[in-house]
């Protein structure tokens, strides 16, 4: 990459290019508290499983969810990040650990990440996407790991190759994931 740094941002919106160009930086994500009458709320049309519109069993009180945590961590990234790339699709959960329970009051805060970018094909790059939350007490309460389209603005194999970080690790572009569109 040359000595100038990233190209300029066009239409206000970070493409593939810009987003390889940025693959380790980290976007904050939160604060947002979460309230008893949301946890239920949500479960009840989603997981109306007792320990979320219930006593909370086990837990003495009601849990948020898992997919209402990963629900505050999408809306987070948007708002924080999505927002701002030329998302073209999700792809894939890779990988997603709920390794403590979020209680009401709990303040979420957390980050997202781009760990990769498979070179373009059609228009478009698939984005390797790492985020994390933590409850106002520093404990993590979801990581994930993601994959997603995000559309190409200047899909030039001589740009695209000089982007591409060395020995990224644990990266799937070139291997066969199913049903690859991209």
């Amino acid at each position: 990459m040359s000595s100038a740094g990233p190209a300029p941002i066009q239409d206000g919106l970070l493409y593939a290019e810009d987003l390889a160009a940025r693959v380790g930086v980290l976007s904050s994500l939160g604060p947002v508290t979460m309230t008893e009458s949301e946890i239920r709320a949500f479960a009840q049309r989603w997981d109306p499983l007792p320990i979320h519109v219930g006593d909370g069993g086990p837990f003495g009180g009601v849990i948020a969810s898992g997919l209402h945590t990963f629900a505050m961590f999408q809306r987070l990234a948007v708002d924080a990040a999505y927002s701002s790339w030329a998302v073209f699709a999700g792809r894939a959960i890779r990988e997603m650990l709920l390794p403590r329970p979020v209680l009401p009051g709990d303040v979420l805060t957390g980050w997202v990440r781009v760990n990769g970018a498979c070179p373009p094909r059609n228009g478009m790059a698939k984005l390797e996407v790492e985020g994390r939350l933590e409850n106002q007490h520093g404990k993590t309460v979801l990581t994930l790991r993601l994959e997603s389209y995000v559309s190409t603005a200047r899909a030039s194999r001589h740009r695209w190759s000089s982007l591409q970080p060395s020995g990224s690790g644990g990266s799937t572009c070139g291997q066969a994931t199913g049903d690859d569109h991209g």
